[in-house]
């Protein structure tokens, strides 16, 4: 019996309309993030996805990373379309505004600061799991 509940590992520029009601896992820099709607800005040069933290919200943990803007997160979630565009948090005055669908969104699920990463090992896993399954 195969296993529907996994999450499909891409890469920003990966992220589609043809991924909409998917679970997947994504890594990027925050690069903004709105705390009275709770979406923030997930880049990876020079794309870029809103993603929704409501669910991963929880007052007894710290979400100190949020306000860490250019830290890394990986995030696992539902992409979901929206028929209205969504409200884009404000960006610094010193950030590039990034290329990204204001329809599209990532219910995130589960989050996780990694710092430690290297952006560019993970595209290089992305890319050898995406020829795999190819």
């Amino acid at each position: 019996m195969p296993n529907d509940d996994f999450a499909l590992v891409c890469s920003l520029e990966d992220i589609q309309q043809k991924l909409v009601n998917k679970k997947i896992r994504i890594a990027g820099k925050i690069l903004g993030y709105d705390p009275s709607t709770y979406l923030l800005i997930l880049v990876d040069p020079p794309q870029a996805v809103l993603v929704d933290m409501t669910l991963c919200l929880d007052p007894s943990q710290s979400l100190h990373f949020l306000k860490e803007l250019r830290g890394n997160l990986m995030v696992m979630g539902t992409l979901e379309y929206s028929k209205t565009p969504l409200d884009i948090p404000m960006l610094s005055k010193y950030a590039d505004a990034p290329s990204l669908d204001e329809h599209l969104v990532l219910r995130a699920i589960l989050c996780k600061s990694v710092n430690d990463m290297n952006m560019a090992q993970w595209r290089k896993g992305v890319q050898a799991l995406r020829e795999i399954h190819s």
